[in-house]
């Protein structure tokens, strides 16, 4: 009998994860019209992201083409434990006006780093993402990132937006365009660290 009752009930632990999935995908939606709600009706974030692809553009010397805009939304991401120690008021003010965004500009990079990952090709650039994703897989406990429109909207400019390479002597170098899908939502995780460049998967495989 109880082996029968321990068949016929559902996984408990599937219930649960199911449940908690749903949970994140309610705030996930929610928080999105929430700041669908922000940007349409405060102009400076049409202007601050138009400011923001035209910057990434343009790679300054050293920096990895393709990581460029990724390391750009870790420094807008910064900003929130900056937040309250920040004494130039520019900034500060800025810091202020991103804080709702923080878990948009945080999902948005994950995603532009799988994105990205691939195509990088100074030492460290892949290894950092590599070590991104882990991270945020044990602290959120999630192995995916789901975009909304806007988001979607916002990487598909940084993907195909011309970008140049600036040289010590000041000439400029047209990049590739990075390969983006105006369709697809979800990243995961496992699109980076089980790629075969994935410095984690050549460990695994020794």
């Amino acid at each position: 009998m109880a082996e029968y009752e321990q068949e016929g009930r559902p996984n408990q632990e599937l219930t649960t994860q199911g449940k908690a999935n749903q949970l994140k995908q309610h705030d996930f939606h929610r928080e999105s019209a929430a700041n669908k709600s922000l940007t349409e009706h405060d102009p400076f974030y049409t202007a601050f992201w138009e400011r923001f692809v035209e910057k990434s553009s343009i790679v300054p010397l050293g920096e990895d083409p393709a990581f460029w805009p990724a390391n750009m939304l870790i420094e807008f991401n910064l900003l929130e434990a900056q937040r309250g120690d920040l004494t130039y008021p520019p900034k500060a003010e800025l810091a202020e006006k991103l804080a709702p965004l923080q878990n948009s500009i945080r999902r948005m990079r994950l995603a532009y780093e799988i994105i990205a990952y691939p195509h990088c090709k100074k030492p460290g650039a892949r290894e950092f993402i590599e070590g991104d994703l882990t991270l945020d897989c044990q602290i959120h406990e999630r192995d995916q990132v789901a975009l909304n429109d806007g988001e979607v909207e916002i990487i598909g400019k940084l993907c195909s937006t011309p970008r140049y390479k600036l040289y010590r002597d000041g000439t400029m170098t047209p990049q590739p365009e990075i390969p983006f899908n105006p369709q697809k939502r979800i990243y995961n995780y496992s699109e980076v660290i089980n790629d075969p460049l994935s410095e984690k998967t050549k460990i695994t495989k020794k």
